[in-house]
This record gives structure tokens, sequence and C-alpha cells, in this order.
């Protein structure tokens, strides 16, 4: 007869007969999820100090790739924004109606954490100016640096309505990330099984082991400085990374292919776990076709060489010298035997005689 108190027979039938927790399996999309949304946005405004609101590109690829612009960022944050903001209040930039300064005043007291005062000047610029496009994607990634998204969506499909072009098409994949960042939100498994630019999925299914790689696929796009000028805006969309590091690999570009991958891995994204060998594969093979690498081998090769050579020729000289030793120990010899017989000649006369 059992001795267990009551009290846990109960607490046991209820373990037995409690429903497992779906959320064990989908733990990686509900941590990407909420890196996403927590995770401090670094992000780039339109002002005198970043973003201008026309249609060329204004991001360096190189210098994206290798974090330039997110340690430029991280520097100013420290720093910066409150000097800046100092330096502007003591010269009264308050009091000037010039919507260019003022537009900066606002990116300084947001980025300084007064944001009411910042979202003021902002709608009084939009009373104003209601299509003016830097306010509005002002107002987009203040919202999107707070968590709103679906406000941040709407103030920059505003801006698009006013030029579709921005940045060489940067803003129209910052409606794409919003977006997908909304799908993620309704489905933590969504950046599973898809990725940002879906239309690269069936190429990235149908990849294989580097060397062998994706520019043995024919992609269906290709916005390199669109999705560039998306990521110098906000570095920490690791799904952008990766979708980069594609596009740059199918181009042939592995060694910043190699770079862009390891930033989405560095700020997760829903293939991480399938991109994490592949990333390692391509480190490998750009590594192999270092041309420091590729010189170092040619240099120990021709070292080698001539090693070998000095060798051959060491061997040749010794074996000439044993040559010319044999000729000489034979000659010698000869030498020596006539010398022989030339003294025993006499003798065998005298010996003639006698007999």
């Amino acid at each position: 007869m059992s001795t267990m108190p009551p009290y846990l027979r109960k607490r046991r039938q209820i373990m037995q007969t409690r429903t497992p927790s779906p959320l064990p399996g989908r733990l990686p999309a509900v941590l990407l999820l909420i890196l996403c949304l927590v995770r401090p946005v670094a992000a780039q405004f339109y002002w005198s100090s970043g973003f201008r609101p026309t249609n060329e590109s204004q991001t360096e690829l190189d210098r994206l790739v290798r974090g330039g612009y997110a340690d430029d960022e991280k520097q100013r944050q420290r720093t910066f924004y409150r000097g800046e903001l100092a330096r502007l209040e003591k010269a009264g930039v308050a009091a000037q109606t010039d919507p260019d300064a003022q537009d900066d005043y606002a990116v300084l007291l947001f980025m300084s954490g007064r944001d009411p005062e910042a979202e003021r000047i902002w709608q009084a610029l939009l009373g104003r100016e209601p299509g003016r496009i830097s306010t509005l994607l002002n107002l987009a990634t203040a919202r999107q640096m707070r968590g709103r998204m679906d406000e941040a969506r709407a103030f920059t499909a505003r801006a698009l309505a006013v030029n579709p072009d921005l940045r060489a098409g940067a803003e129209q994949m910052r409606l794409r990330m919003l977006d997908f960042l909304a799908a993620v939100r309704r489905n933590p498994a969504y950046s599973r099984e898809h990725l940002f630019l879906d239309e690269l999925l069936p190429a990235w299914k149908a990849r294989k082991r580097p060397p062998a790689t994706l520019a043995d696929v024919r992609l269906t796009t290709a916005p390199v400085e669109a999705l560039a000028g998306l990521l110098q805006a906000f570095p920490s969309f690791g799904d952008g990374w990766m979708n980069l590091g594609m596009i740059l690999e199918n181009r042939g570009d592995f060694q910043r292919a190699r770079l862009a991958y390891n930033q989405a891995l560095k700020y997760g994204n829903g293939q991480a776990e399938s991109l994490r060998p592949y990333a390692t594969a391509l480190a490998e093979f750009v590594s192999s076709r270092n041309p420091v690498r590729v010189a170092g081998r040619g240099m120990l090769t021709l070292v080698g060489l001539v090693l070998g050579l000095l060798l051959v020729g060491g061997l040749l000289k010794l074996v000439r010298a044993m040559a010319a030793d044999r000729r000489e120990s034979a000659e010698f010899r000869e030498r020596m035997e006539r010398e022989a017989k030339k003294k025993r000649q006499p003798e065998i006369h005298r010996s003639r005689d006698l007999g």
C-alpha cells in the first residue's frame, strides 16, 4: 500500500496528464523575435550628420560589411549626440525656423532621450509640410526604435508615396523589413521557413558546399545597393545580412559574402542553424584563395625547388668526385704495375744470362 501523501499523488496525476508545451520546439524563433524587438536598434536618421533624402546610394559596401558604420554609430552614442545637442541649444537653435535645423535638433533630442520634445518638433514640421520626406522617415525610425512597428510602417509608406526611389531603394527595403518582422511577430516560426527576401529561398535550398557555391544558381533578384542601404540604417537585422551574403556570393564576391554571413550570425537570424556550417565552409574556401596564402605556398614551393636543385647539384658533384677518385686510383695502380714490371725485367734478364 502506497504511503505517498494525498497532495503528492494529486501533483503526480496533474503532471502525467498535462499537455506538453509547444514552446520548446519554437524556442529559437521566439528568441529571435525577442532579439528583433528588444535589441536596441542602431539606426541612421535623415539629418546633416546622417542620410540625405536623395535617390543615389549613400553606402560604401566594403565599409558596411566590415562593420565600419556600426562602429561609428557606437562612438556617436557615447558622447556625440549630447555634446552636439548642448552646442545647438547654446546657439539658440530652438528659436530657428529653418526646417533642416529643426530636423537636426529633433534628432539630437530623440537620441538624448527627450522623445516628447522631438515629437513636437517633427509634428510641427509636418504641419507646415505634410510631405516632408526627411521628417516622415525620421518619425518612422523613431517609432521603430521604440518598437512601434505599425506606426513606423505607416510613416515609411507616406514617404515612399512622395519618392519611391530614396537611397537607391533602401526605404523600399525598409518597408519589406517591417512586413517581415510583422510576420515573425504573428508566427515566430516564420523566419525558419522563409527568408527576408523570400525570392531567394529556392537558391538557398539548392545550395551546395563551397566551392560549388551559390554562384552556380541563378538568383531572381540582386538589390545590393538597396539592401546595403537598409543594413547601414539597421545593422542588427540579421536576416537582411544573410540575404546580402547570398547575393554577394552569387556575384563571386566571396570575401564580402563571408563577412556578411558573419554579421548575420552575430546578430541572429532564422536560418542560423544551417547558415553556421555553410559560412564555416565558405570561410575555408575563401582562405584557400587568399593571395597571401597562395603567395606563401608559391614561395615554399620555390624554396623547396631551390633546395632540391642544390641537393641534386651536390649529389652530382659527389658522383663526379667519386668517379674521378676511381679513375685516379685505377691510373695509380696501372702506373705502379708498370714500374714494378720495369724493375722485374732486369732481374729476369740476369737470370737468363746465368742460366
